[in-house]
């Protein structure tokens, strides 16, 4: 028994442990947004042998610029979908996701951080880390900026050159581009890759920035009376600020060298800049303080109390001098990137994968001040045992918890993507222009380009604040709606019933429901229904979008047809059967002799959408309804006491 916890304290069982845990969390089936026009995009170069300079996806924007920055990623992705299907890109998705995390685990144990802490860290970072598990070109970007920041990281912790290497004309700066000092060289090598994978590159100059800047405290304060900038320009002490500088500006020559050239480096400031219209974007908005990214919060604060804590310790100890580079660089990249992140949510990987070497070296370098250097080692032997231990319970919890949910899996999230919607649309044949919602564009491209375009997807920039605003107008049934739909030519919608109130579609008698399951809608305009084949149905009282309305101004026998209809083709439809048990409920109420028997298919119908999907308030809801129908029935026919 000893033996095996001797085992489990090694820090190859630990990191094997973690690592595992942490696949399993990405390993959640596919909701990405953008990942289905990147494999389109990825396709038609592989075919073409071209790269995309101009839209020729949606028919809001035909011939439009578009600089399609992730093209490298987009082959990518084809290539792995091509061979391995939708499991191999899920898989790849948790290998990127993974890969960025344990490097960031490497990042600590290389500052002093035990196998327990930083695997802690780890798994906390790797649970708020979910809500970016989606497949995209912007998963490469998270295992480029945890290597750039153990390159980064290195070179800062390297001591000066030897007398031999300093010099030598441009000795000291070598030591630390490509000699025992650091391999600096290696960034405009990954400044090239980044910029063809993803526009998020800018992070890596920022990374470089920061740590050029806390050398040039770290000079300053530790000047010794010589003049500062000569020091910092040509001096010994400024040798390793040189090889940033140098790292920094090659870098950013290299990230040019793509298709596009420096069109590509000034595309994130030109979408935020000019597209004001991305505020709308989910990913784009501010981080909310709510329970999802609880865990965000109050890594962030932790690691800014522990930085505080750490700048009042060595003032005190008077080791702020000899620390004052690290520190600094510790301290611009959690609140420069901590910013970043509290500003738009997107950009939260960058503080977590910077979490565990950060903060837990400043938690060592704490516990350490406490800890005089005779109980020191044995103090960390006792403290490592508890972090291990935790580190294998947290291991145990997220374990469980990933493979006993719901959307642990290697296939499509029918909750997110409209594949059924489109099946239908596959077969159905109702027209060529349809308006779609802004989530569901790129898989349409996926599903049906180039026989059919978009009415708009994820490539914010193609379409600006003119297209993402007529979409946000009709959307939500502002003035003019209707008038945008007819400078298009649309004559079919899919939209999301869920997410807004949609009857302003249906008011007018327009358009008109031919389809409609647990997250989508399908009609067509009036025009397109006389041009339709015969035996094209329709669904003008069980439409979700004014069912609440046709349940209490229709005959519920009428709408419990249209509904059966829809369950002899998706009988997992939960919200069919949610709609059957309140049509049921009804004719109930009006039918005295069979209520008894109808109030039973009532409960039955709402315990069927219950089993299917138990997560939503309306099944349950319904439920309840029923069972005190029932129990309001057994008392009024029982005697009274």
């Amino acid at each position: 028994m000893l033996t095996l916890w001797r085992v489990a304290q090694d820090r190859r069982t630990v990191f094997c442990a973690v690592l595992v845990v942490v696949l399993l969390m990405s390993m959640t089936l596919e909701g990405a947004d953008d990942l289905w026009w990147h494999l389109k995009a990825g396709e038609n170069i592989v075919q073409t042998g071209k790269i995309p300079r101009e839209d020729a996806f949606s028919f809001t924007a035909p011939g439009r610029p578009w600089i399609y920055h992730s093209w490298l990623a987009g082959i990518i992705l084809y290539g792995v979908h091509r061979f391995a299907g939708l499991g191999g890109l899920i898989v790849l998705r948790a290998i990127l996701m993974a890969a960025s995390l344990m490097i960031s685990w490497v990042a600590a144990r290389r500052r002093g951080v035990g196998p327990g802490l930083a695997s802690m860290l780890v798994l906390a970072a790797c649970f708020q880390f979910q809500t970016l598990a989606l497949t995209r070109p912007f998963l490469f970007s998270f295992v480029l900026f945890s290597i750039t920041y153990l390159l980064l990281q290195q070179t800062l912790e390297r001591p000066a050159p030897p007398a031999a290497a300093s010099g030598s004309r441009f000795g000291a700066e070598k030591w630390f581009l490509w000699g025992g000092g650091g391999r600096l060289i290696l960034l405009p090598c990954l400044a090239v890759l980044w910029a063809n994978l993803h526009a998020s590159f800018v992070v890596a100059l920022l990374a470089i920035g920061a740590f050029g800047a806390a050398e040039m405290v770290s000079v300053a304060v530790q000047g010794g009376g010589r003049p500062y900038v000569r020091t910092l320009l040509s001096g010994e002490s400024g040798a390793r600020f040189r090889a940033l500088l140098a790292a920094g500006v090659v870098s950013l020559g290299a990230a040019m060298i793509t298709p596009y050239g420096p069109g590509s480096l000034l595309y994130p400031f030109r979408l935020l800049t000019e597209v004001k219209l991305t505020a709308q974007v989910l990913e784009w908005q501010a981080m909310p303080l709510t329970a999802s990214f609880a865990v965000f919060w109050e890594l962030m604060c932790i690691t800014i109390l522990a930085l505080a804590y750490s700048a009042y310790l060595c003032g005190r100890g008077a080791g702020l001098r000899r620390n004052a580079g690290q520190f600094c660089a510790d301290a611009l990249l959690v609140v420069g990137f901590g910013l970043l992140a509290a500003r738009s949510m997107r950009n939260l990987a960058w503080l977590l994968l910077l979490v565990p070497p950060v903060l837990g070296y400043h938690v060592v370098a704490a516990r350490h001040a406490f800890l005089g250097d005779r109980t020191r080692d044995e103090a960390d032997r006792r403290q490592g045992r508890m972090y291990v231990f935790a580190s294998y319970t947290l291991c145990a919890v997220l374990f469980l918890y990933r493979v006993g949910g719901s959307d642990f899996g290697l296939s499509v999230s029918e909750e997110r993507v409209p594949v059924r919607a489109c099946d239908y649309l596959a077969r159905a044949h109702l027209g060529d222009r349809f308006f779609n919602e802004y989530a569901w564009g790129g898989y349409l491209i996926w599903r049906f380009w180039p026989e059919r375009r978009v009415f708009i997807d994820g490539r914010c920039d193609v379409y600006g604040d003119s297209v993402m605003g007529e979409t946000l107008t009709v959307l939500r049934g502002q003035k003019g709606w209707e008038a945008i739909l007819r400078k298009y030519a649309v004559d079919g919608l899919l939209i999301r019933y869920r997410s807004r109130d949609s009857r302003h579609f249906f008011r007018s008698g327009d358009w008109h429901c031919v389809y409609w399951d647990d997250m989508a809608l399908v009609a067509v305009s009036d025009a397109a229904r006389r041009t339709n084949p015969p035996e094209v149905e329709y669904f003008p009282l069980s439409n979700p979008a004014v069912f609440d309305d046709s349940i209490k101004d229709s005959p519920p026998q009428p709408i419990l047809e249209e509904i059966d209809r829809v369950l002899a083709t998706n009988p997992y439809c939960w919200t069919a059967w949610t709609f059957r048990a309140q049509c049921l409920l009804r004719m109930a109420e009006a039918d005295e002799e069979g209520r008894k028997v109808l109030l039973q298919q009532a409960t039955s119908a709402a315990q069927q959408a219950v089993r299917i999907n138990s997560r939503r308030p309306e099944t349950r809801r319904v439920l309840l309804q029923c069972r005190e129908a029932t129990q309001a029935l057994r008392l009024g026919a029982s005697p009274e006491p």
